[in-house]
């Protein structure tokens, strides 16, 4: 009755205490009141029955709160008995059928774990047996994964509460239980799954590809064949499963041991206890995501990013168990497998089925597998490299998205920056590399090469803004083309001449319709310039042309500290191409409803400065190896282009930019002994003597300041 007394009183005075209406100082002397309740030595054997017996959930926190309190501060001095009996009455809360709300259950949940980094294993011996029981019934897994995931949270990143010896032997002790709790684990997994898996005679098997690749190099075999080598070799049956949609219980269960497994390798040291049998489990989960023949139910979508979450956790640790090779190759092999069912989704257009935090995910594994594990696996002769590498770059090359696929080229970076060290090391290993890796190389910067031209990707390349600046004030084309032209000038590293030769055979091709449009130049009555380009048609590739020139040139720039891969010609070529720029200067070509096509001639014309820029050092070797007339007339040409297309006006800001950007180089890097004596630099002296030049540089502050 007393009990009964006290939870009334209790319940009126936390309803009160929490209404809106109740003033400041009433609720200091509510407060007052429950400190001096609290302080009752037999306080925790009322807060129990408050637990059990009331609905009021301020009440039920409060108790909670007490007892807490109580372990956290008082717990050293509280009797044997009564700490049993705390315990107990505590577990029975959790395992009752009260409806109590979730987050009073995992209040009571934590408060049994503090009990248990206090007293385990010498005053609670049964405390982890305890948990391992409760997880083995059906009925009770869930509340016992509860308990396994808050007991690795608190003993193995405890707070300073507790002393360092204290913590350490938390850690040894949560390390014994391992083997046993990972075993565990993969039991529930599997059960679960059994329950909603789909009978091998009632699988079908994934569609072949409808459609040719485009980005199919001379390294790169079928992936489904790959896969099936890979998966028949390390006979990894589990991903093969197949899984009706899961339904609520086994899903949960599942979820939760997840969260247990991805937690404990967070923080577990290098061990052994990592069993073949719980990646095929993981990997089992992860496949939901890639199965056409389960519903894409938000559930299915959690567990299967959830289950990537929990690989990449293990690849990212860097775990060495006794049989790492094994251990590995059999990961990686149910990777291959998982690769070729999205490359196959992405070919297919049927991505959208894939949901994209998983493709991201599975993005993040292959990274962590190159950055991590690739020096290992690449001297392995058991690991199929170069397969692998066939699948990567399938997947590469059909990602759904930019983004994904920008992510990917972080990958083939980490890699092209592994050979390339492995090659200066020493000449043997450089004729190794390229002996075993020059075709995926030549396939990747084939393809690479087509990904950023218009010409032959213009619908994906148009999703990108080419307008809004970000923080690094650059536009997302221009940031896509940059990752696309390092990653180029990576592999030019390893086989310069082709990299080059492959550029430079687009670049060609866009410079000859370029080098023809004079043409189409025509003059007026009242002598405006026109351009005359037929057809719609005809305008839409001429844009995507001058677009695709304006990005090679850039390329070739690129890639000019590549002298051994330079030929004279193309370097001449260049030169020729903006000899022609300044003679007809296209962008001046008035056609009012083709205004995309004069913003193209600039870029192009600006791009083509600037690659000649980026020949400085193959002109300041030609003159001091040669000084002959070829390289006179080369300079004299070229700067007085430059003195033109300074001296003109309404030239626009980008073209002057670069030549003022060029006149430095030349002046500069090269140095050639007449140069001052060229009739442009004698007239560029004369103008900058005038009041229009000083009129030009207020106009145009940016492009002088760069002349000094």
């Amino acid at each position: 009755m007393a009990a009964a007394g006290y939870l009334s009183s209790l319940e009126a005075l936390m309803t009160e205490f929490y209404d809106v209406n109740t003033s400041n100082a009433r609720k200091q002397e509510i407060e007052a009141q429950l400190n001096n309740f609290s302080q009752q030595s037999d306080a925790w054997r009322h807060c129990l029955i408050f637990i059990e017996a009331t609905k009021n959930q301020f009440v039920q926190m409060y108790a909670l709160t007490v007892l807490q309190n109580l372990v956290s501060r008082r717990w050293v001095s509280v009797e044997m008995r009564e700490k049993l009996e705390i315990t107990r009455s505590l577990r029975s809360l959790v395992f009752s059928n009260r409806p109590f709300e979730v987050y009073v259950v995992n209040k009571i949940i934590k408060l049994i774990v503090d009990i248990g980094k206090l007293d385990w294993p010498f005053h609670y011996p049964n405390y982890f047996s305890d948990i391992v029981e409760v997880m083995q019934d059906v009925r009770t897994c869930h509340i016992g994964l509860a308990f396994l995931l808050t007991t690795c949270e608190e003993f193995a990143t405890p707070r300073d509460d507790l002393s360092r010896a204290r913590r350490e032997e938390l850690m040894m002790l949560l390390t014994k239980q391992l083997p046993e709790t990972l075993n565990l684990l993969t039991v529930i997994i599997e059960s679960s799954l059994s329950r909603s898996r789909i009978p091998d005679d009632m699988v079908t098997p994934p569609p072949s590809p409808t459609s040719s690749n485009n980005n199919v190099s001379p390294a790169v075999q079928d992936p489904n064949v790959i896969a099936d080598q890979m998966l028949s070799k390390y006979d990894s049956g589990a991903i093969r499963l197949s899984v009706r949609n899961l339904d609520e219980q086994s899903g949960k269960l599942i979820y939760l041991s997840l969260n247990c497994i991805c937690h404990i390798f967070s923080w577990a040291p290098p061990s052994h206890c990592i069993q073949p049998k719980l990646i095929q489990s993981i990997f089992c989960i992860a496949s939901i995501g890639v199965d056409p023949q389960v519903t894409a139910t938000p559930v299915c979508i959690q567990l299967a990013n959830h289950a990537l979450v929990t690989i990449n956790e293990i690849v990212g640790r860097n775990f060495v168990p006794r049989d790492f090779g094994e251990f590995y190759l059999h990961i990686f092999s149910n990777s291959f497998e998982l690769m070729r069912r999205i490359s196959l989704a992405n070919q297919q257009a049927v991505a959208p089925a894939i949901d994209s935090e998983f493709i991201t995910k599975f993005t993040e594994l292959l990274s962590l597998f190159v950055s991590v594990h690739l020096r290992r696996f690449e001297l392995n002769p058991e690991f199929p490299m170069i397969e692998f590498l066939s699948l990567l770059f399938d997947y590469t090359f059909n990602q759904p998205s930019n983004d994904g696929f920008l992510i990917c080229l972080d990958i083939w970076s980490i890699f092209f920056d592994y050979l390339g060290t492995k090659m200066t090391n020493r000449v043997e290993d450089r004729t190794a590399v390229l002996a075993r890796y020059e075709k995926v190389l030549r396939g990747v910067v084939v393809s690479l090469v087509g990904k950023f031209q218009f010409r032959s990707n213009q619908a994906r390349l148009e999703e990108l803004d080419d307008e809004t600046l970000s923080d690094d004030e650059v536009t997302e084309w221009q940031s896509f083309l940059k990752e696309c032209n390092e990653l180029v000038a990576k592999v030019a590293v390893i086989i310069p001449e082709y990299t080059v030769a492959v550029v430079e055979e687009q670049w060609r091709l866009a410079l000859g319709v370029y080098c023809s449009l004079d043409r189409y130049v025509t003059a007026s009555e009242n002598g405006t310039r026109l351009l005359a380009i037929p057809g719609e048609n005809g305008r839409c590739k001429l844009h995507c042309t001058l677009r695709d020139l304006a990005s090679l040139t850039q390329t070739l720039g690129r890639l000019s500290e590549y002298s051994e891969g330079l030929s004279d010609t193309l370097v001449v070529a260049l030169f020729g191409a903006c000899d022609y720029s300044v003679k007809h200067t296209l962008w001046s070509a008035s056609n009012s409803t083709e205004t995309a096509l004069n913003v193209d001639f600039v870029e192009v014309h600006a791009q083509l400065l600037a690659a000649l820029k980026a020949f400085h050092p193959w002109l300041s070797r030609v003159y001091l190896e040669e000084s002959t007339d070829r390289v006179y007339h080369l300079i004299r040409g070229v700067m007085e282009g430059v003195y033109k297309l300074i001296r003109q006006d309404k030239v626009p800001l980008k073209i002057v930019h670069s030549a003022v950007h060029l006149l430095v180089s030349i002046a500069t890097s090269v140095r050639p002994r007449y140069f001052v004596s060229l009739d442009s630099m004698f007239s560029l002296y004369e103008y900058s003597s005038t009041p229009e030049f000083w009129s030009a540089t207020r106009r145009r502050p940016n492009c002088w300041s760069t002349a000094g």
